[in-house]
């Protein structure tokens, strides 16, 4: 089953003025996740069974999963207002 990604107003504002690079890799990595969410091998589990995260440069991307409409929708990461891309030290 094929998810698609959807993304938020909020979640494109951030994207405006991203490198090129860092955009790049961000497509890439979303569309590994729409073809199966749930891959134990490239995203890890949260306390959520509908939420998970997956690697993009040095970051992770945290994602809502919507079995019913079939979609994953990256949300703004735990304890980072504003934020759907957690930095862990720079990105891309």
């Amino acid at each position: 089953m094929t998810y698609r990604a959807e993304l938020s107003g909020r979640a494109l504002k951030q994207m405006h003025g991203l490198p090129g690079p860092a955009f790049d890799s961000l497509i890439e990595v979303m569309a590994e996740v729409i073809d199966y969410p749930d891959d134990p091998l490239r995203t890890f589990p949260t306390s959520d069974p509908y939420v998970r995260r997956v690697e993009c440069g040095a970051g992770l991307i945290t994602y809502l999963v919507n079995d019913v409409a079939r979609k994953v929708i990256p949300r703004h990461h735990p304890g980072r207002e504003g934020e759907w891309l957690s930095r862990q030290s720079s990105v891309v």
